[in-house]
Order: C-alpha cells, then structure tokens, then sequence
C-alpha cells in the first residue's frame, strides 16, 4: 500500500525541534518476480507541510538457492 499524508509509514509522536534529528525505520519486501534495482521514494514534511523528497537506490539480492552451512565446534 502507498502512503500518503493521511497515512505516513513511519511518524513521530511529538514535533521535533529545528536543528534537532529523528530516525525512523521502514521495512518492506518486494515480489519475488522484481528484478534489478528498486528506488525508494521518500518524502519527509514539517509541521507547515512543505515536504522536502529523497530517493534512495536499493540493488536487489538474490537469497542462496541452498542454506549455508553454519561451521561446526572443533571436537
């Protein structure tokens, strides 16, 4: 699903100050059928709403057909 204003992914429960920072974390998985790299469309607006865009490049990779090995204790 987008988001949009209504419905932001990821908020803050109170306003942050000028010159103060914030961090916030979105997951999300894309189809299996999705090849190549995926941009990530990212808008971030302040409490007068005038929003400010990012784009971030996220290359896709492949998982192992087969697990990997975990080594095992020396006996």
């Amino acid at each position: 699903d987008l988001a949009s204003s209504e419905r932001p992914l990821v908020s803050f429960p109170s306003p942050i100050s000028p010159g103060e920072s914030a961090e916030g974390i979105v997951s999300f998985v894309a189809p299996p059928t999705t090849a190549g790299e995926l941009d990530i469309q990212v808008a971030v607006a302040g409490p007068d709403g005038e929003a400010t865009g990012f784009v971030f490049g996220v290359p896709q990779v492949a998982a192992p057909e087969t697990p990997t090995p975990s080594p095992s204790p020396a006996a």
